[in-house]
């Protein structure tokens, strides 16, 4: 929405993650994307996104008739549609190895594997302990995703708010099926829900991925399967995760069919056969999960959906990244720094 931070700093930010990615050889490729509208209802949430468009930094578009819609995609399932020209699709992993390579020539030290146990506030600064060691630190960073919220809890900070998990199962087209897709296909957005749905994103090593769905998982980090263990039972009642499913009509709406997405190849391939035409069981390949870290506001149940970062004392603590975060991982790391600057 326009006069979001997300939306302000997306206005600014292609141009430079485009000239990050040239000068670093990152393969990146503007694809242009497709979001097709379903449902009457969908048409009216795509005529608010054309009227927000110029607000957020993109040129004019508007609502096209459905047959219009061969010119960008010959395979997708004919629906009115908008067409946004400035999408596009980057190589996640090189992008996240530049960074890292970028920090370890300015000193950095990177562990991997490494759980954070506690955190103390120590004579003006803080001691951090880990599962491999313990070590001191002036000023702390707090950017952990899945536990950001847990980790400024534990010093006193951002105790209005909650993560809450949703995994998302992914597919590919199969090697054969691939030249169905040219760019990105996408569904209308359900403004009342942070997630999109199931959609079609080429890669620039040429995959094109189908997904993701989005479920509760039984705790933070399980990336596949929902038996249930002490975390569950922590997770679904926290006052925060019980007012988001009393009062968010949607959640509740499409749980179900979230979970069934989880479960049954079928069900994934019949909600992928409402976007792109002639898809068959063979096409779809089960790949991984990943799980989104939804920032939910404790009082009311409701979702944050702009980037969420607060300030400590002599710390910073990124609670909230949203879509599009790669686009916007220069701008975010300078938020970041200009608040341990104060």
């Amino acid at each position: 929405m326009p006069g979001t931070q997300r939306s302000t700093l997306t206005r600014s930010s292609v141009p430079r993650i485009k000239r990050y990615c040239a000068e670093r050889g990152i393969p990146y490729r503007v694809t242009g994307k497709v979001v097709c509208a379903r449902t009457e209802q969908e048409v009216r949430n795509l005529e608010r996104l054309c009227k927000n468009a110029p607000g957020n930094g993109l040129r004019s578009i508007e609502v096209m008739e459905a047959h219009r819609i061969v010119e960008y995609e010959p395979n997708a399932v004919p629906f009115p549609f908008l067409f946004v020209p400035e999408a596009g699709i980057v190589d996640s992993m090189a992008l996240v190895r530049s960074f890292m390579a970028d920090a370890l020539e300015r000193g950095a030290r990177v562990e991997t594997g490494t759980e954070v146990m506690r955190i103390q506030r120590r004579h003006g600064g803080f001691l951090i302990e880990t599962s491999n060691s313990a070590f001191e630190a002036a000023r702390l960073v707090n950017a952990a995703g899945l536990h950001a919220d847990r980790i400024a809890w534990q010093l006193g900070i951002a105790e209005e708010y909650v993560v809450v998990p949703f995994r998302g199962d992914y597919y590919r087209l199969s090697v054969g099926a691939r030249g169905k897709v040219r760019g990105l296909i996408y569904p209308t957005k359900d403004p009342d829900l942070p997630f999109l749905g199931i959609h079609f994103t080429v890669t620039t090593d040429g995959e094109t991925l189908v997904g993701p769905n989005a479920v509760i998982p039984p705790r933070r980090e399980a990336y596949e399967g929902f038996r249930p263990t002490a975390e569950t039972a922590r997770m679904f009642l926290e006052a925060g995760f019980l007012r988001m499913i009393i009062r968010n009509r949607s959640v509740r709406k499409h749980a179900a069919g979230e979970f069934l997405l989880s479960l049954s190849s079928r069900a994934f391939l019949h909600e992928a056969q409402s976007l792109v035409r002639g898809l068959t069981p063979s096409d779809l390949v089960r790949t991984w999960s990943g799980i989104r870290a939804q920032l939910v506001r404790r009082e009311d149940g409701s979702f944050v959906d702009d980037f969420t970062v607060v300030r400590g004392d002599e710390s910073v603590h990124v609670l909230n990244a949203v879509s599009p975060t790669l686009t916007n991982s220069i701008a975010i790391g300078e938020v970041v720094a200009d608040e341990m600057r104060l």
